[in-house]
């Protein structure tokens, strides 16, 4: 995951501010339990604020999106290679937008079906409070 460093957050707990760095970010596999569904592994990459320790969650995975989501590195680095000799592909560039646009729908439903699931984080039982949004 690309981090964008020109960004200063301002926490809503403690109402603190900080640059947003890429040590801030963690990553958790956890298992979400929502009633009606069966439990599902997932993968939670979370801002962490550095006064308070509040949690905001970032990305919601699982198996299927952490695929998608290589598939796409994976074409953005024969993009970037192909730019850099002087040769841009159009194909590539197609490719590239489709499986963007397959990941964010899969994310999307992804948190709309887990969206209040509780899962555990250390000691600590939490309820999953995640809206995807287009990133």
């Amino acid at each position: 995951m690309v981090v964008n460093t020109n960004h200063t957050i301002k926490c809503d707990l403690c109402h603190g501010e900080f640059r947003l760095e890429r040590h801030h970010l963690k990553e958790v596999q956890v298992t979400l339990n929502k009633e009606g569904f069966a439990p599902h592994e997932a993968t939670l990459t979370f801002l962490e604020c550095p006064r308070c320790g509040k949690k905001y969650i970032v990305v919601l995975d699982d198996v299927k999106t952490l695929a998608l989501a290589e598939k796409l590195r994976s074409i953005a680095t024969k993009q970037y290679k192909l730019a850099k000799m002087g040769k841009p592909s159009a194909e590539l560039e197609k490719k590239y937008k489709n499986a963007e646009w397959k990941l964010g729908f899969s994310r999307q439903k992804l948190a709309e079906k887990y969206y209040g699931s509780l899962y555990q984080l250390g000691d600590t039982l939490e309820q999953l409070d995640y809206r995807y949004r287009t990133r």
